[in-house]
Order: C-alpha cells, then structure tokens, then sequence
C-alpha cells in the first residue's frame, strides 16, 4: 500500500508541476518565460522537482522575521540529488505524453471508414 501511494504521490505532484510550468509560459504578463527558453525551463523543471520531491521543510514566522529550516543535512543533500531526479525524470515523462505536438488525429464516426491523411 505505501509504494502505490508513493508513486501515485509522485505521479501527482510531477502533473502539478508540468501544469504550472504551462501555466507560466502561456501567461502573457510573464514575458520571461516562453516555450523557446528551454533551458530556463529546465531549470524551473529541475527546482519544481527539487522542491516536491525533498524533506526539507521551513516555515516563516511573520513576527520574528526568521525562516526556519529543517531537515537539512549532507545526507539529505545526498538524498535529494537522487530524489529530485528521479522526480525531474517522472516530470519528463508526463510533460512528454501529455504535450501537444501538433498533431490532429481523425477519428472516424461509427460506420465510417478510416483513411488515413498524408
């Protein structure tokens, strides 16, 4: 039970961040990101990746002014290497399934018959 939560947590959070990071390049008031600057957004893929994916939690306290982190040590730097990319691969893969490349499939209507175009 806890391996498929696992995956389908992982599956989840690779879906949110491919969702984001579309959302980012088709908001027109963000003219920094745009699908032609693919190694931005592999660096936005790789953070997005490093952040779902890590047990480094923090918390701001407002009226201390402080940031509080957890979790961090050269273990879980280790840990998160590994983590991030294995969560940057699955990103990879749903971002790849999931993108349209333009391509329109005709899909006969019961009775018909299919012919292929081009």
């Amino acid at each position: 039970m806890a391996a498929e939560n696992l995956v389908i947590t992982q599956v989840t959070m690779s879906g949110i961040m491919v969702a984001a990071i579309n959302y980012l390049k088709n908001n027109p008031r963000l003219t920094w990101v745009t699908k032609e600057k693919v190694t931005m957004l592999r660096i936005l893929s790789v953070l997005g990746a490093a952040a779902t994916s890590v047990g480094i939690a923090w918390v701001w306290n407002p009226t201390a002014h402080s940031l509080t982190i957890t979790g961090l040590s050269l273990a879980t730097i280790g840990a998160m290497g590994y983590a991030a990319l294995k969560s940057f691969v699955m990103q990879e893969i749903v971002y790849q399934s999931t993108r349209n490349r333009g391509a329109v499939v005709a899909v006969p209507m019961a009775g018909q018959k299919y012919t292929p175009k081009g």
